[in-house]
C-alpha cells in the first residue's frame, strides 16, 4: 500500500467512523462535527461536558505527526484558570503506527474525554509519593518521549512524588529525574 493509499484509507475510515457514530454519541452528550472535509484535510471538533477535542487528519510534512493529530482541552480547571488552557489528552500517529492503533487511540480519546472531570488527576495525585509499575505490565503508560529516562532508572526501589499533570499523564519526580506516566501505572503510598 502506498503512502497516498494509506492516507486515503485512514481518511475514509475516520470519516465513516464519525458519521456512523454521531447520533449515538449525541445521546451520550458528545457532539461531533466535521468542520472541514476537503479530501486532503479532515477536521472533526468534539464537545464534551467538561472539555473540547479535535481530530485532524491531513498530509502535512511539517506536523509532528504522520497523518492524525488528536488533542483535547479542559473547559474549566485550575490550570485553565491559571494558564488559559489545559491540554488534557493528546495522540499523534507516527511513521510506524498501524491504522488499527490509530482508530483504537481515537476511541480511547472519546472514553477519556467523556469521563474527564476537571482537576481529578490533580486532586488525587498531586504531592503524593508512590511507585511506578513495571513497564512490562503497562508499556503504553509511559509517555513516548520518556522511554529513554524510564529505561535508565531503577523503578523497583524508587519513590516518586507527583509534582504536576500533563494531559493524561502524571509528572513524577525523584531528585533530578522527571518522568510522565499514566495514573494506572502509579501507586500512591502517601496521603
Amino acid at each position: 500500500m502506498t503512502t497516498t493509499d494509506t492516507f486515503s484509507n485512514l481518511y475514509s475510515l475516520i470519516k465513516s467512523w464519525i458519521i456512523s457514530n454521531q447520533a449515538k454519541w449525541l445521546k451520550q452528550n458528545i457532539c461531533a462535527d466535521i468542520t472541514k472535509d476537503y479530501g486532503d484535510i479532515l477536521l472533526i471538533d468534539f464537545t464534551f461536558t467538561h472539555c473540547i477535542g479535535q481530530i485532524v487528519v491531513e498530509q502535512n510534512a511539517f506536523a509532528p505527526y504522520k497523518y492524525v493529530s488528536c488533542e483535547a482541552l479542559s473547559l474549566n480547571s485550575t490550570k485553565t484558570d491559571l494558564y488559559g488552557s489545559e491540554l488534557i489528552y493528546f495522540y499523534y500517529d507516527s511513521e510506524n503506527t498501524k491504522i488499527e492503533e490509530t482508530l483504537h487511540e481515537l476511541e480511547l480519546m472519546l472514553v477519556y474525554c467523556q469521563k474527564y472531570t476537571p482537576n481529578c488527576l490533580w486532586n488525587e495525585y498531586i504531592n503524593k509519593n508512590g511507585r511506578i509499575a513495571s513497564a512490562k505490565a503497562y508499556p503504553e503508560a509511559v509517555h513516548p518521549d520518556d522511554w529513554e529516562v524510564f529505561e535508565k532508572i531503577d523503578i523497583t526501589h524508587t519513590n516518586f512524588s507527583c509534582v504536576d499533570t500533563f494531559a493524561q499523564y502524571l509528572v513524577l519526580k525523584n531528585g533530578d529525574t522527571l518522568i510522565r506516566v499514566k495514573d494506572y501505572a502509579y501507586t500512591s503510598v502517601s496521603p
